[in-house]
Order: C-alpha cells, then sequence, then structure tokens
C-alpha cells in the first residue's frame, strides 16, 4: 500500500513540473516575438507569415495601361502586413513610319534608268559569246546617215543614240549601222568611223557590200523658157523653108554615185537619136544632157522623151507644141 502510494506522489510531482515548465516557456516566447514595423514605401519587404496566421481575402487587382517607364504600385490592405504588389505596365507600340511627310523631297533618292544597247548573250554551254558592235556619238551632235558609204550616196536619217554596228566597208573608214525607229523597224545606213566612237569586239564585223544606187527620176525641160501646164510651146515663122532647132535638156537623178549609164532620145517626128552614155558623181549632181532638136518649120505637137536603158529603164517626157506666128 505504501509503495503504490509513492508512485502516485512521483508521477503527480513530474506531471506538475511539465506544466509550469511549459508555460515559462510560452510567456518566453511570447516575450521574444519579432514586431513588425514599416518602414519608408521605398524600402517595404514582404513579411513571413506565422503557420497559424489568418489569411484575408485580398481584392482583385486591376491591370490598365499607362505610359513608360513601368513602375510597380504599392497596395496596402488594412489591419494587415503590408504586401509589396507590383501592376504591370502595357507597353506602347511604335507605327514604323517609311517617309515622313516631313523630309524635304530634295532628300528622298530617285531611280533614274539608263538605256544600254544589246549586251552580251551566254550560248547554253556557259561561254560568252563577243560583246555586240556599237556606235556611240561623243559630241552630242547627230551624225548623218548615208545608203552607201561616202556621202555621194543619198542621206537617208539622222542618229544622235547609240546604235548597232553590223558591218563595215572594204576600207574599214565607214560602219554600216542599224538605227532603231519602234515597233521592230529599223533603218540601215552608213556613218563615216571619224565622226562616232565604237565599243565591242570589231573582230566579229564582215565586209558589207553597199545597194547598188538606183537610177530615182529623169525629167526633160526647155532651159530658158517657161513650161505651161507641163508642156513646152514654141513660136516660129512657119514660111521659113529651113529647119527650126529648138533646144531642150534633159537631167537623170540617182541616189549614189553610178559610174556607167545608158540612154536616149526620142521624138514622134522624122529624127533619129543614137544610144548614149553618161555618169552621176553624186545624187545631189544629177547627169545633165542637153539636145538640139532640129524641126521642120511646121505646126505640130510633138512628145519628146528621154529614156535610159541600162541599168535600169526609166522614162522622161516633154510635151513640144510648135506654132506659127
Amino acid at each position: 500500500m505504501k509503495k503504490r502510494f509513492s508512485f502516485a506522489l512521483v508521477l503527480g510531482i513530474l506531471l506538475v513540473i511539465v506544466v509550469a515548465a511549459e508555460l515559462v516557456s510560452r510567456r518566453v516566447l511570447a516575450a521574444t516575438r519579432p514586431t513588425i514595423a514599416l518602414t519608408s514605401t521605398a524600402s517595404r519587404i514582404p513579411t513571413a507569415t506565422w503557420l497559424f496566421a489568418n489569411f484575408p481575402t485580398h481584392r482583385p487587382i486591376s491591370i490598365s495601361p499607362t505610359s513608360l517607364p513601368l513602375r510597380a504600385t504599392y497596395t496596402q490592405i488594412p489591419g494587415e502586413t503590408p504586401d509589396l504588389v507590383a501592376t504591370p505596365t502595357l507597353l506602347p507600340i511604335a507605327t514604323a513610319t517609311l517617309l515622313p511627310t516631313d523630309i524635304p523631297p530634295s532628300t528622298v533618292p530617285t531611280l533614274t534608268l539608263i538605256s544600254f544597247p544589246s549586251g552580251t548573250v551566254t550560248p547554253s554551254r556557259g561561254t560568252a559569246t563577243p560583246q555586240v558592235p556599237v556606235a556611240f556619238i561623243m559630241d552630242g551632235k547627230p551624225k548623218a546617215c548615208y545608203k552607201g558609204p561616202s556621202p555621194a550616196y543619198i542621206q537617208l536619217d539622222t542618229f544622235d543614240q547609240p546604235v548597232r554596228v553590223a558591218g563595215k566597208d572594204v576600207t574599214g573608214q565607214w560602219w554600216y549601222i542599224l538605227i532603231y525607229k519602234g515597233q521592230g523597224n529599223y533603218v540601215s545606213c552608213w556613218v563615216a568611223a571619224d565622226l562616232v566612237t565604237v565599243g565591242g569586239d570589231l573582230s566579229s564585223l564582215s565586209v558589207t557590200e553597199p545597194e547598188t544606187p538606183q537610177i530615182i527620176r529623169v525629167t526633160v525641160d526647155a532651159p530658158g523658157d517657161a513650161l505651161k501646164s507641163g508642156g513646152y510651146v514654141a513660136t516660129i515663122a512657119c514660111d521659113d523653108v529651113s529647119n527650126t532647132t529648138l533646144h531642150f535638156s534633159g537631167q537623170i537623178f540617182t541616189d549614189g554615185p553610178m559610174k556607167d549609164i545608158g540612154y536616149a532620145w526620142n521624138i514622134e517626128a522624122p529624127v533619129k537619136f543614137k544610144p548614149e552614155h553618161t555618169s552621176v558623181k553624186s545624187w545631189d549632181a544629177p547627169a545633165t544632157i542637153p539636145l538640139d532638136l532640129p524641126l521642120a518649120s511646121t505646126a505640130g505637137v510633138y512628145t519628146l522623151t528621154l529614156r535610159t536603158t541600162f541599168p535600169v529603164e526609166a522614162v522622161g517626157t516633154l510635151q513640144v507644141v510648135v506654132q506659127c506666128k
């Protein structure tokens, strides 16, 4: 009986000691708990929350775009330890302007198109062919282009832009060129080599024979006498038993020099003319052929003809009216 009483007494004393120690420990802990003080807004630091603290319900945060720069906004909840809450800021999107209207027009570069003659052509095997020869005018003055390799040929055209060179004469002093006139049309003619500057591979050019000059017109007139309605009127003394001699002149025009031109006169009268030959040195210097025509002293109407027979046939005519005084 005494042993049981002693054991219960000891157990009771130990229980009292444990409870007393727990109470003392809680008081000490309460006395040493840290106090959170709110400092300036710039130095706020989020504080730790104890395990058994009551968490409040926060209001929703509204996010709205603001101007740069991005700044943090702090919101304090009454009665609670302030927390640092950042309000995001939406960055504005810059709109790019390609060409501001305040840029002077002179500072905006412009595109200039430069025309070049036909360039180099590369065949399928990859070997480049020589550049097409081209003639340029360096002084900017238009140059004359003739039907043949000489100013003795008629002038066909003028040019002041680069042209293609298609050939040369046997002396190498004239270029055979092609002047583009648009819509796939060209004028082929000759220009003196000393008037232009040529670029490209000239070794590819071959000797080109000029076109044969042509007879372009034949005329008959009466020098010093007026023509009436395309004819010639002569007034003679019909009572004269001798023949009357009338004077005429024929002209043969060509577009280039011709060394040999065959021709013959003809008239509806008992007068015969033998064939003759002449030449033309230049397109602007026609062959002039005088004719002294003897006619009987009688009135009549005649047709005087000058006809070329070589290298081509061309005809010029004049009506002659002979009347008596």
